[in-house]
Formats: structure tokens, sequence, C-alpha cells
């Protein structure tokens, strides 16, 4: 409510506030000095406020980018076909983080049919190699579920135990 030196006027669709000894007010855009003792108001005009700036197109290309090698780097860890699939896809561009998951990929592969073999012979042996075979898949498919979150992480982390082993041996494949 104004008190009873100030009196609210409006028009237009906009409220002006005339204060008794002068004051400012504000109309649309327009921000107006009014002093009852002049006849003629002083009218200043607000500038606009700052647009800001559209997202810069180096942001969108990195994740464009990583999103990519990230497609290598899973892709390998997917079955044989899949392994297949990446080694061509890492062929039209390489990359540090693809090459760096074919190598625990095919690490992997090459250590799940030794393993094999060797479970075919614990296959024979009574009991223990009963007891052996199933841990030993399971511990593969840790290696494996392992190796898998950290290339759809975008991490160049080893799998335990062999992982370092694999980039050793195959240091100069797929650069």
């Amino acid at each position: 409510m104004p008190d009873a030196g100030n009196r609210t006027r409006r028009g237009e669709g906009a409220a002006a506030r005339i204060d008794g000894g002068g004051g400012f007010g504000r109309i649309g855009s327009l921000e107006i000095c009014v002093q009852t003792s002049t006849p003629n108001p002083v009218i200043m005009d607000t500038p606009p406020a700052p647009i800001p700036d559209p997202v810069p197109a180096a942001a969108t290309t990195t994740e464009v980018v990583v999103s990519e090698d990230k497609t290598v780097a899973i892709v390998s860890y997917l079955t044989l076909i899949g392994f297949i699939v990446a080694v061509v896809l890492h062929g039209n561009k390489k990359t540090k983080l693809g090459a760096y998951h074919l190598r625990q990929s095919l690490g992997l592969m090459i250590t799940f049919i030794g393993l094999w073999i060797v479970n075919m012979i614990l296959a024979f042996i009574p009991v223990i190699g009963w007891i052996l075979i199933p841990i030993v898949w399971l511990g593969m498919f840790v290696l494996w579920l392992i190796g898998l979150i950290n290339a759809a992480g975008g991490k160049m982390k080893p799998v335990p135990v062999l992982g370092d082993y694999y980039q050793k041996w195959f240091a100069s494949t797929f650069e």
C-alpha cells in the first residue's frame, strides 16, 4: 500500500511509482526518474541483459572423440566377433585407449583358450578338478568384467594379475 506522501499511477499495463520528493520507477525496459518539482521527467534507457555465449564447439567434439575411443575399447571385449570389429574400427582411427583395450582383450582371449585346455585336463581329476573348474571360470569372468568396466569408463587400467604382462607382451600390437 502506498503511504500518505506517495501516489501510484497505472497506465498501459505498467505501474510507475511517483514519490512526493521524487524517485525512480520502471515502465517496461525504461527506468524513469520522476521529480514532482520538475515538469518534465528524465528518461534513462537501461541496456538489455547480456546474452550468454553458446556452448563452444570444441566441447562437443571432444565428447564425440571420447565416445569413439570408448566404442572401440568396449566392443573389443564382446566375443571374438566383437574383437574383430574393434580391430577394424581401430584401423580406421587409431587411438591410445582403443589400442590399450585391444591388447587387454587379446590377452584375455589367449588366457581363456589356455585355461580351457587346463580345464579339460582338470575335468578328469575327481573332486578337486570339479571344484577348481568353476573357480577358474569365475576368475576369468571377473577379469573380463573389470576390463569391460575400465573400457566403458575410458580408463587405461590393466586387468588384475595379468594386465601388465599383456601390455608388455603385445606392446607393438595395434599401434
